[in-house]
């Protein structure tokens, strides 16, 4: 479980470019990154007009950005693709990392969840409240359990926001798919 701390603390890292508050709770958690980096990377997702793609590596986990254009960026706005093995039965998997990133990441605070059916794959999903830098923050991470593998989604934004980007960030996620 050691390894879904990570992720979860990596992803708030991201979700606002925040490097500092989690960056030691980060260091003190990883220990291997052996069940990431494992899924396919031939999937296709639907990118909002104007917005960038970039892939980065953070903590030896290969992330795949889309952040929006910068008039936006006030907003904390980003959205990322990772990949996971699923080392337990799904449903034992799905209700650990909730488990984990309450008890696990200071002043979390879970919102809602649900089950969602993409283009071609059914998930769930799960947002969460955190603070970043000063900024209550909201995330909503989707994931896509596929052949043993977990993709995850997670959309981030200031939560002033978050109710003008979530349509965004559930139409990127429910367009996830491989081309098969």
């Amino acid at each position: 479980m050691k390894t879904l701390a990570v992720l979860f603390l990596v992803l708030a890292l991201s979700a606002c470019d925040a490097k500092k508050h989690y960056r030691q709770a980060a260091d003190d958690t990883v220990t291997t990154t052996d069940e990431y980096n494992i899924g396919r990377t031939d999937y296709k997702l639907y990118i909002p007009a104007g917005w960038n793609t970039f892939r980065q590596t953070a903590y030896g986990i290969d992330y795949y950005f889309l952040k929006p254009p910068v008039k936006e960026a006030d907003a904390g706005v980003v959205i990322n693709v990772i990949s996971h093995g699923i080392p337990m039965p799904w449903e034992k998997y799905s209700r650990k990392m909730k488990k984990m990133l309450l008890e696990s990441v200071p002043g979390v605070v879970l919102v809602d969840e649900g089950t969602f059916e993409g283009k071609a794959l059914k998930g769930e999903w799960f947002s969460y409240d955190m603070d970043i830098e000063g900024h209550r923050t909201r995330l909503v991470c989707y994931m896509y359990p596929y052949h043993g593998i977990v993709y995850l989604i997670t959309g981030g934004t200031k939560v002033e926001y978050a109710d003008d980007y979530r349509a965004v960030f559930d139409r990127v996620a429910k367009s996830f798919r491989f081309e098969d």
